[in-house]
Protein backbone atom coordinates (compact mmCIF):
# COMPACT_ATOMS: atom_id res chain seq x y z
CA UNK A 1 0.00 0.00 0.00
CA UNK A 2 1.53 3.34 -1.00
CA UNK A 3 1.95 5.42 1.93
CA UNK A 4 0.69 9.18 2.07
CA UNK A 5 3.92 11.89 0.79
CA UNK A 6 2.76 13.61 4.07
CA UNK A 7 3.00 10.82 6.12
CA UNK A 8 6.10 10.09 4.18
CA UNK A 9 8.26 13.13 4.65
CA UNK A 10 7.31 13.77 8.22
CA UNK A 11 9.01 10.25 8.90
CA UNK A 12 12.06 11.03 6.53
CA UNK A 13 12.03 13.83 8.52
CA UNK A 14 12.29 12.19 11.66
CA UNK A 15 15.03 10.10 10.88
CA UNK A 16 17.39 13.29 9.36
CA UNK A 17 19.61 14.73 11.78
CA UNK A 18 19.21 18.03 10.23
CA UNK A 19 15.69 18.60 10.70
CA UNK A 20 13.77 19.48 13.86
CA UNK A 21 11.51 17.01 13.54
CA UNK A 22 14.09 13.97 14.61
CA UNK A 23 13.63 15.83 17.87
CA UNK A 24 10.25 14.06 17.71
CA UNK A 25 9.75 11.18 19.55
CA UNK A 26 7.70 7.93 18.09
CA UNK A 27 4.81 9.05 20.45
CA UNK A 28 4.69 12.70 19.38
CA UNK A 29 4.83 11.15 15.54
CA UNK A 30 2.08 8.38 16.42
CA UNK A 31 -0.22 11.75 17.43
CA UNK A 32 0.39 13.78 14.80
CA UNK A 33 -0.63 11.04 12.13
CA UNK A 34 -3.97 10.28 14.12
CA UNK A 35 -4.54 14.11 14.45
CA UNK A 36 -4.59 14.41 10.59
CA UNK A 37 -5.44 11.04 9.51
CA UNK A 38 -8.64 12.54 12.18
CA UNK A 39 -8.57 15.72 10.25
CA UNK A 40 -9.26 14.59 6.24
CA UNK A 41 -12.00 12.01 7.63
CA UNK A 42 -13.65 15.25 8.87
CA UNK A 43 -13.49 16.81 5.61
CA UNK A 44 -14.33 14.00 3.15
CA UNK A 45 -17.95 13.88 1.76
CA UNK A 46 -18.86 10.49 1.20
CA UNK A 47 -21.40 11.67 -0.45
CA UNK A 48 -19.99 13.19 -3.31
CA UNK A 49 -20.21 11.57 -6.62
CA UNK A 50 -16.47 11.09 -7.21
CA UNK A 51 -16.37 8.95 -3.75
CA UNK A 52 -18.97 6.63 -4.95
CA UNK A 53 -17.87 2.81 -5.32
CA UNK A 54 -18.04 1.40 -8.69
CA UNK A 55 -20.17 -2.25 -8.65
CA UNK A 56 -17.60 -3.44 -10.98
CA UNK A 57 -13.81 -3.43 -11.98
CA UNK A 58 -13.55 -0.32 -14.04
CA UNK A 59 -10.86 -1.85 -16.63
CA UNK A 60 -8.66 0.66 -19.04
CA UNK A 61 -8.02 0.65 -22.90
CA UNK A 62 -4.77 -0.81 -23.81
CA UNK A 63 -2.67 2.51 -24.58
CA UNK A 64 -3.41 3.36 -27.79
CA UNK A 65 0.16 2.47 -30.31
CA UNK A 66 1.49 4.27 -33.61
CA UNK A 67 2.48 2.20 -36.60
CA UNK A 68 6.20 1.58 -34.71
CA UNK A 69 4.62 0.44 -31.60
CA UNK A 70 5.75 3.01 -29.71
CA UNK A 71 2.52 4.75 -27.35
CA UNK A 72 0.39 7.50 -29.14
CA UNK A 73 -0.24 11.07 -26.51
CA UNK A 74 -3.96 11.18 -26.10
CA UNK A 75 -4.81 14.81 -24.92
CA UNK A 76 -8.27 15.57 -24.77
CA UNK A 77 -9.06 18.69 -22.66
CA UNK A 78 -12.53 19.68 -21.42
CA UNK A 79 -14.12 18.48 -24.89
CA UNK A 80 -17.95 18.95 -24.00
CA UNK A 81 -20.49 15.91 -24.22
CA UNK A 82 -23.49 14.60 -22.92
CA UNK A 83 -23.52 12.38 -20.23
CA UNK A 84 -24.68 9.23 -21.65
CA UNK A 85 -26.32 10.62 -24.71
CA UNK A 86 -24.97 9.97 -28.02
CA UNK A 87 -21.35 8.64 -27.71
CA UNK A 88 -21.52 7.68 -31.49
CA UNK A 89 -20.09 11.48 -32.28
CA UNK A 90 -17.37 11.17 -30.31
CA UNK A 91 -14.07 10.95 -32.26
CA UNK A 92 -12.72 7.32 -32.91
CA UNK A 93 -9.79 7.41 -30.44
CA UNK A 94 -12.19 8.21 -27.75
CA UNK A 95 -14.40 5.12 -27.89
CA UNK A 96 -12.23 2.80 -26.58
CA UNK A 97 -13.61 5.21 -23.17
CA UNK A 98 -17.00 4.82 -23.69
CA UNK A 99 -17.22 1.17 -21.59
CA UNK A 100 -15.86 3.11 -18.76
CA UNK A 101 -18.27 6.09 -19.34
CA UNK A 102 -21.07 4.07 -19.15
CA UNK A 103 -20.32 2.44 -15.82
CA UNK A 104 -20.37 6.50 -14.17
CA UNK A 105 -23.57 6.79 -16.08
CA UNK A 106 -25.67 3.89 -14.30
CA UNK A 107 -24.57 5.04 -11.02
CA UNK A 108 -24.85 8.84 -11.64
CA UNK A 109 -28.75 8.32 -12.81
CA UNK A 110 -29.51 11.74 -11.72
CA UNK A 111 -26.50 13.33 -14.12
CA UNK A 112 -28.02 11.44 -17.19
CA UNK A 113 -28.22 14.27 -19.93
CA UNK A 114 -26.38 16.69 -18.09
CA UNK A 115 -23.87 18.88 -19.77
CA UNK A 116 -20.32 17.42 -18.89
CA UNK A 117 -16.45 17.86 -20.44
CA UNK A 118 -13.85 14.90 -20.44
CA UNK A 119 -10.50 15.43 -20.11
CA UNK A 120 -7.69 12.96 -21.31
CA UNK A 121 -4.24 13.24 -20.69
CA UNK A 122 -2.53 9.86 -21.72
CA UNK A 123 1.00 9.05 -22.52
CA UNK A 124 4.07 7.43 -22.16
CA UNK A 125 5.26 8.31 -18.68
CA UNK A 126 8.79 7.56 -17.50
CA UNK A 127 8.72 5.15 -14.44
CA UNK A 128 9.44 7.44 -10.95
CA UNK A 129 8.19 10.46 -12.65
CA UNK A 130 4.82 12.66 -12.65
CA UNK A 131 2.73 12.94 -15.98
CA UNK A 132 1.53 16.43 -15.85
CA UNK A 133 4.25 17.86 -13.34
CA UNK A 134 8.05 18.74 -14.48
Amino acid sequence: MPINPIFYHLLLGSYDKSSPLHLLNHDCLALIFDYMNSWWKEHINTNAPAMLLFPDKITFPEPLKDENGDFKTVSINMMPFYFGMGDESWPIELTRYQDMIWKCVDILESEYGSLCYLTIHECYVEPEKSQRRP
